[in-house]
């Protein structure tokens, strides 16, 4: 049995077959080089309850391995357009089928808002333009006066403006 096991380990090495080499783990050492603080402006368009869910597990993500990486993160999330619709306390206008879905991202939302340096922000533009005005946010959502205003201005800041349509 021991000599059939051998001459089977003898004909896959002359026929080539050998466990794959091992994949380099990936790492962000060389963008990240003399980097010590990352600035993050996630410019939030998407207003689909479970695309915006894996956008805000992606955000989460992103900065606890900016933290794992030894570097300090500082985002804003700003809310404008459709968007702004998610951001509402009240979930007397989402249909039943997105109810789970929008409870989530709420979830998510809070879980973001209690990071450190992580700031929710909403265009009051777009608030009024959907009828939000006067609705209550989600907690740590602040509305800003105008989105376009605030990008310009953290991205003058050296926030990194990543679009999330």
């Amino acid at each position: 049995m021991v000599r059939m096991l051998s001459r089977f380990a003898l004909l896959l090495a002359l026929a080539g077959v050998a466990p794959a080499p091992q994949a380099a783990q990936p790492g962000d050492a060389d963008a990240l080089q003399g980097v010590e603080e990352v600035r993050l402006l996630w410019d939030i368009q998407l207003a689909d309850t479970l695309k915006l869910d894996n956008w805000l597990t992606v955000m989460r993500d992103t900065h606890e391995a900016l933290q794992r990486q030894g570097r300090e993160p500082r985002m804003v999330l700003i809310f404008r357009g459709a968007a702004v619709e998610l951001l509402s306390r009240s979930l007397d206008h989402v249909p039943i089928e997105e109810m789970g879905m929008i409870q989530d991202v709420h979830r998510h939302l809070r879980a973001l808002d209690a990071m450190e340096h992580v700031k929710l922000r909403a265009c009051n533009l777009a608030l009024r333009r959907y009828g939000m005005a006067d609705a209550t946010l989600v907690p740590g959502v602040k509305p800003v006066t105008n989105s376009f205003l605030a990008i310009a201005g953290y991205t003058r800041q050296g926030y990194t403006r990543i679009p999330v349509p």
